[in-house]
């Protein structure tokens, strides 16, 4: 059995909490003192969320961190509408999965003030 987590992120209007829904999608990054680093894109489902799946190997490498500071970038027609600021999740238990497991992460809803075009 493969070893794997999910994190889930949520997006809604800043105006009246409706979900984002239609033709986005959503790329997440890590940043850290190498710079940012591309880790998955996600299309969003009926309800706003992107869910990112990953690997349990996928954070081995990172042993040197804690922490994974993660933001997101929307994306409309491939054109950005929205980035979101850093959120800073500790990741050690990430790395202790064990068979069987599934661990998810949740990041809750970002509110989208208003989405622009490119």
């Amino acid at each position: 059995m493969e070893l794997y987590f999910e994190i889930l992120a949520g997006f809604v209007t800043k105006e009246n909490n409706t979900p984002v829904t239609g033709d986005y999608k959503v790329r997440m990054y890590n940043t850290d003192f190498f710079g940012d680093e591309y880790m998955a894109e996600s299309a969003l489902n009926e309800k706003g969320m992107a869910c990112f799946r990953f690997p349990h190997d996928a954070f081995l490498e990172w042993d040197i961190e804690r922490h994974a500071d993660f933001y997101f970038v929307l994306y409309k027609s491939g054109n950005k509408v929205f980035h979101t600021k850093l959120e800073e999740k500790d990741i050690a238990d990430l790395t202790k999965l064990k068979v069987g497991d599934k661990e998810m992460v949740e990041l809750g809803n970002f509110e989208v003030e208003e989405i622009s075009a490119a």
